[in-house]
């Protein structure tokens, strides 16, 4: 594993613990976010809060990652509670990111399925 796939390993899990401190310590003050969104560290910040808010027990697993130079891409696995039927909610995605100096300056997803 490169150093900058154990970054989105170690953001993930510490998102996953919420532990939010990590966003000041790997993305960068100003992040390319989709198709072409610049958003700041606060905006994008509410943004992972408003996810993790949106399905109680919010948990992503990451299922596959490859690194080349200061690209990291992953194929993961999110699992939460819907607010309003307490079903479980499960659904995939695929995201790119791009690392430098240590912190993540772009991310770009692709939603996959998702069931409950």
């Amino acid at each position: 594993m490169n150093r900058n796939e154990a970054i989105i390993r170690r953001y993930v899990d510490e998102l996953n613990d919420r532990n939010l401190a990590i966003l000041d310590e790997v993305v960068s003050p100003s992040v390319i976010f989709g198709p072409d969104e610049t958003l700041s560290l606060k905006e994008y910040r509410q943004l992972i809060v408003a996810r993790i808010e949106l399905l109680p027990g919010y948990h992503v697993t990451i299922d596959r990652a490859s690194a080349n130079g200061d690209e990291v891409s992953i194929q993961w696995t999110y699992r939460g509670k819907d607010q309003s039927t307490g079903e479980e909610v499960v659904g995939n995605a695929a995201s790119a990111y791009r690392i430098v100096d240590g912190r993540i300056v772009e991310v770009r997803s692709l939603p996959g399925d998702t069931s409950n």
